[in-house]
């Protein structure tokens, strides 16, 4: 089974309100940045969706998505039908983080991102529903992608609505430009004179399906996840995880670089991850293929970014010709990368998407034209066998059931970590400047791992999918009180995205394996089980972490598995 892209896809950013009219402009090398200035004066260019607004029952941010998402439905004539089975997977990574304030939200608040979601199916028509969130920070986009053509193939759904949105909030802003990170000019992805990123806004909703739907369509072929295992804000220094994912992907489409029509990568302009970006693609032999950002087009768009670049590269591979690279003069990475300054002819069948963000993940997707796709080389296991599992909740922590640390003395959270950190005889004094979620999260795969017999190779290659209800909202007050009182920190920013708890126990335990961060309205082990075989690539996995890891205020609950598939 195949998984077509629908030949109508949306988009909502400063260029308008369709992806056609986006197109048009960045054809004639027209770029949606604009200058901006922050509180302080600092200037810096981004890209932002202006014509659109707060409704009285839906957020700017749900306006947007539930837009692009009805004008996906309708571009593509799609209509529910008998039999056929319909899913939604949303990609962002802060959601209506806009409308967020210093204080724990009430229930149903639309500041949870699942809230949010549910909020933009109804909106569409989609009353219902039950969304899938991929919360995975700045992959989030191709990662829904990737885990959406899965579930296509392996039969779970027959047509499924990929949305992504995030937007340019002061929230965001504040953290980038207290990371430094963000140019005073438009970026230059790759070039000597790059010196930060640009940032955006987008939603963008495409229709992956097993039916194709019209000539000249496109197909999701392979597509695979990875930790960098090295650092929660840095990429890798040698790209070598990402060029795994990159080969994995080509692997289980069958794929030869010489088949090769472009790369489109993440591009960010940033030294280290397009210096990252660099090495790994000169790993994978694709240093000569043509290559562009989109990023001084649209900006960085967080977990829209990697589903609307997509929608340009199906327009580019189909047409065989790539977008040159805004403002690339001379390249300033040190292994070969075929940038053009110029539009480049794109001969071949299929173009690979990659993507890499904040706690080490990466991904990489293949798109081909549907006349060549081929079948994908994949396995999914008949079952998983539970090894051990953790539980940490109400002053206690449990590994299969039994009180590790015995002595009924009653610990408010804090004592509890603290305690159990110093039970484990833990020499890890990173462990202090993390956040709650990830010192849970951390306690919980400490208590996981200790002891399990497993190989380097076996321990590099576990995969790991966790899941939540607020995501990092229990840091996210933390950091919004801070802006109020103008003592943001880089170091406390970093841990408002959900999936560094997963960077950090990949750190620790070196484990550079697909891993994913899903948020869900409430704790369902059952389906994470199954998410986990039907969205993760476990043909490598020898063991699997899957569990829920949630913290906000006072409440606190951890429940992780060791599994291990067959």
């Amino acid at each position: 089974m195949k998984a077509y892209v629908g030949p109508h896809k949306s988009l909502i950013s400063g260029y308008g309100d369709s992806l056609s009219d986006a197109l048009a402009q960045m054809s004639e090398g027209k770029t949606a940045l604009r200058p901006r200035t922050w509180d302080d004066g600092a200037e810096y260019y981004a890209q932002c969706a202006d014509r659109r607004a707060k409704t009285a029952t839906l957020s700017r941010l749900e306006a947007m998505g539930a837009d692009a998402l009805r004008d996906c439905m309708a571009g593509n004539k799609w209509e529910p039908e008998a039999g056929r089975k319909t899913g939604v997977i949303f990609s962002t990574t802060k959601g209506n983080i806009a409308e967020a304030q210093a204080a724990a939200p009430e229930e149903g608040s639309r500041i949870l991102i699942y809230e949010m979601a549910r909020r933009i199916c109804a909106a569409s028509g989609l009353e219902g529903m039950d969304p899938i969130v991929i919360c995975n920070a700045c992959i989030s986009g191709v990662a829904a992608t990737v885990a959406g053509s899965r579930l296509i193939r392996r039969g779970e759904y027959d047509d499924i609505f990929v949305v992504g949105l995030d937007e340019a909030s002061r929230f965001v802003t504040s953290g980038f430009l207290g990371f430094r990170s963000v140019s005073a000019k438009p970026c230059a992805p790759y070039d000597a004179r790059r010196d930060g990123l640009s940032l955006g806004e987008a939603a963008g909703c495409i229709l992956l399906t097993n039916k194709k739907l019209a000539d000249g369509a496109t197909v999701v072929e392979g597509g695979s996840l990875s930790n960098d295992a090295n650092h929660i804000s840095g990429p890798s220094r040698t790209g070598e995880p990402l060029a795994k994912a990159i080969g994995r992907a080509m692997g289980q489409s069958r794929r030869a670089v010489e088949e090769m029509a472009f790369v489109n990568a993440h591009g960010t302009g940033t030294v280290y991850n397009d210096e990252m970006e660099a090495k790994a693609l000169d790993a994978v032999g694709m240093g000569g293929k043509p290559l562009n950002s989109l990023k001084p087009y649209l900006g960085h768009t967080l977990g829209a970014s990697g589903l609307i670049e997509l929608m340009v590269c199906d327009d580019e591979l189909r047409r065989g010709e790539i977008l040159p690279t805004l403002w690339f003069e001379s390249l300033g990475v040190s292994k070969r990368l075929s940038v053009g300054a110029e539009k480049q002819r794109a001969e071949g069948s299929f173009c690979v998407k990659t993507a890499s963000g904040f706690g080490g993940c990466n991904a990489a997707v293949v798109l081909s034209k549907a006349t060549e796709a081929r079948d994908v080389d994949e396995t999914t296991p008949d079952k998983m066998t539970l090894v051990r599992s953790v539980d940490i909740a109400g002053g206690k922590i449990l590994v299969d059931g039994r009180d590790v640390l015995g002595d009924d003395v009653e610990r408010d959270f804090g004592a509890l970590v603290r305690d159990a950190y110093h039970a484990l005889g833990d020499q890890n004094l990173k462990f202090f400047k993390m956040d709650d979620l990830c010192k849970m999260g951390y306690i919980g795969a400490e208590y996981l791992l200790r002891g399990i017999e497993a190989c380097e190779a076996e321990r590099r290659e576990m995969a790991i999918l966790m899941a939540n209800r607020s995501a990092s909202l229990d840091t996210d007050i933390v950091y919004i009180g801070q802006m109020e009182e103008g003592t943001a920190s880089p170091a406390k920013f970093v841990y408002t995205l959900p999936n560094i708890v997963i960077g950090e126990i990949c750190i620790r335990h070196k484990i550079q394996g697909e891993n994913l961060f899903v948020v869900m309205p409430q704790r369902d082990d059952e389906k994470l089980r199954h998410m986990a075989t039907r969205m993760l690539d476990l043909s490598r996995a020898k063991m699997v972490i899957c569990g829920w890891c949630e913290k906000l205020a006072d409440t606190y609950e951890l429940h992780l598995e060791l599994q291990k598939p067959h």
